[in-house]
């Protein structure tokens, strides 16, 4: 292994359009201590199938914050079955309205 002391900078500014092309190409893993800070748009190619929190092409193990929309072209599911005693807590909660395209079954 090769080992650095200082930053690497690296200023080749191809685009990457797939694992084989960019600036900066790796074979194998890469394994990050700390902070990824990505400019551009980040693509992640796997297409393992999600089924369940920690099963899929990203599984994220603490929280997420999202700052604008969120298209979802799959299933959404819910694992949380926290129960709701009020509009402002439970297992899903939402602080506008609702728009259902198609039938709704409540249960409980």
């Amino acid at each position: 292994p090769v080992s650095f002391a200082a930053a690497v900078t690296i200023t080749d500014e191809t685009e990457s359009t797939s694992t084989s092309t960019g600036a900066l190409i790796v074979a194998g893993g890469a394994g990050i201590g700390k902070r990824l800070n990505v400019g551009g748009r980040a693509a992640i190619t796997d297409g393992t199938q999600s089924t369940s929190s920690g099963v899929g092409a990203l599984t994220v193990a603490g929280g997420a914050g999202i700052t604008k929309n969120v298209n979802i072209g799959g299933v959404t599911k819910v694992e949380n079955t926290t129960e709701s005693s009020s509009a402002a807590n439970g297992a899903l909660v939402v602080a506008g309205g609702a728009g259902v395209g198609k039938v709704v079954l409540l249960f409980g």
